[in-house]
C-alpha cells in the first residue's frame, strides 16, 4: 500500500510538470 502511494505521488508530480 505504501509503495502504491509513493508511485501515485510520483505520477502526480510528473503530470504537474507536464502541465506547466
Amino acid at each position: 500500500m505504501l509503495r502504491f502511494q509513493k508511485t501515485v505521488k510520483k505520477f502526480l508530480i510528473k503530470v504537474s510538470c507536464m502541465q506547466v
